[in-house]
């Protein structure tokens, strides 16, 4: 059993239920990669991309709604990993 305690709470997890948490995290990671591939596949680089729709070399819409989307599956990837990175080392 585990014991996590943040912000005054506790939680008491046992072995099954990290298991199953780290399992989530890991098919969340598999969908973003999916997510950004496509994005990739479609754009190019992120950064490339964001800078071109900065310097009007593409028109806001649509892709001012994707450039969203493809830096919000970014982030949440990068989010995911790290949690993974907890889990792994706290094991």
């Amino acid at each position: 059993m585990t014991r996590v305690i943040k912000k005054d709470t506790v939680l008491e997890l046992d072995k099954e239920d990290i298991n199953s948490l780290h399992k989530t995290i890991t098919s969340e990671i598999a969908f973003y990669e999916e997510v950004l591939a496509k994005f990739r596949k479609k754009y190019g680089d992120l950064v490339e991309f964001e800078a071109k729709l900065a310097n009007a070399e593409l028109p806001e819409h649509p892709y001012w709604e994707e450039s969203i989307e493809y830096r919000n599956a970014y982030e949440e990837l990068e989010n995911l990993k790290r949690r993974q990175q907890r889990k792994t080392s706290s094991t």
